[in-house]
């Protein structure tokens, strides 16, 4: 599917003659609308497409803090969970934290199935 969809892309801005960057912009504008549904409105959720594989990630940037100092889980994390995932992370520092997007992966399928380069 990675690559189907950098085919696509390579597709849709050839024929359409816009930007490759506009057309990963709107991908990744979908994924983030997807997440919306999925996660709730978070305003610290990014996306970005690796432009080599195809893969897409879905992540926030998280400060970690101690645990009684955590005041905003969308926008926090603690010590122990941060190093869960980056053995690195002290406290004060800013983490990636990446989301899974397998689990509402139609949505987006769904609106790159309807593109149709023929118009019909």
């Amino acid at each position: 599917m990675n690559q189907e969809l950098l085919h696509l892309i390579e597709q849709i801005s050839r024929e359409k003659g816009v930007e490759k960057s506009v057309v990963i912009d709107a991908v990744l504008s979908a994924v983030l609308s997807a997440s919306r549904k999925r996660f709730g409105t978070v305003d610290n959720i990014n996306a970005r497409l690796d432009e080599v594989t195809g893969a897409i990630t879905l992540f926030s940037l998280k400060t970690v803090r101690d645990e009684d100092d955590i005041v905003d889980d969308s926008l926090e994390i603690s010590l122990e969970e941060a190093q869960d995932i980056c053995s690195d992370a002290t406290i004060g520092s800013v983490i990636e934290v990446q989301h899974d997007i397998d689990d509402f992966g139609r949505i987006a399928s769904d609106r790159e199935t309807s593109y149709n380069p023929e118009g019909a």
